[in-house]
């Protein structure tokens, strides 16, 4: 086999013998393979030195101070939005889209409501499955105070309430509008509180919130 690779004459190399790594390459000569002389600027600046101040070995660590949250009220926080698209706060789950992957969105949360942010718009509004005990652990992970609710302010007069039966499709009929509320919501009775710029369906006997929609509706 070495005979038949290497000493024998090849015919589609018009009856030369294979070219060997001796005959392609030459070793580098000795001078050229001393090391590379290792090169300086010609003034160096002298670094001024840092001052350390002692510790005491006695002293206690400083630790920051979080921010003070009273039991119960709303925080705020940040979550980046994953590649999934599904934001998770405290083991739930909320689609955001892989459209908006990486973005960062603003959590406004209490025991009631969770409102989902994006660059200060209102993404989404969901039923809260926090406690009391959760608003305390995510504060402990850098959640801050909230500030007012992200939703519109509603005056006296701006909002009514009706009630309807959510169809097989999960649509109530609205002002001669078909209006989503939930699929899961079918064949159930809810009461549909109609603000300016949002829909809150809610169960008539406890007031329990069960979806959020945008409004559809037209002031008349």
């Amino acid at each position: 086999m070495l005979h038949y690779n290497t000493d024998r004459p090849h015919q589609a190399l018009d009856a030369k013998t294979p070219v060997t790594p001796a005959d392609r390459f030459q070793p580098v000569p000795a001078q050229q393979r001393a090391p590379v002389d290792l090169w300086l600027p010609p003034t160096l600046d002298p670094v001024p030195a840092t001052r350390i101040e002692p510790v005491m070995a006695d002293a206690a660590p400083v630790q920051a101070e979080p921010p003070t949250v009273e039991s119960g009220r709303p925080v705020e926080f940040d979550r980046v939005v994953p590649p999934s698209g599904n934001l998770v706060v405290c083991q739930r789950q909320f689609w955001m889209g892989t459209h908006r992957a990486g973005m960062v969105a603003r959590i406004w949360a209490d025991c009631d409501l969770i409102h989902v942010l994006i660059a200060g718009i209102r993404i989404k509004t969901v039923r809260s499955h926090l406690s009391v005990n959760d608003l305390a652990t995510l504060t402990r992970q850098g959640a801050v105070p909230a500030g007012p609710p992200p939703l519109p302010p509603v005056e006296d007069g701006d909002a009514i309430e009706v009630d309807r039966t959510v169809s097989r499709s999960g649509t109530v009929s609205l002002g001669q509008h078909i209006v989503l509320a939930a699929e899961i919501l079918a064949g159930r009775r809810v009461g549909i509180r109609i603000e300016p710029a949002t829909l809150m369906f809610y169960d008539p006997d406890t007031r329990e919130l069960l979806r959020t929609r945008k409004n559809p509706l037209r002031p008349e």
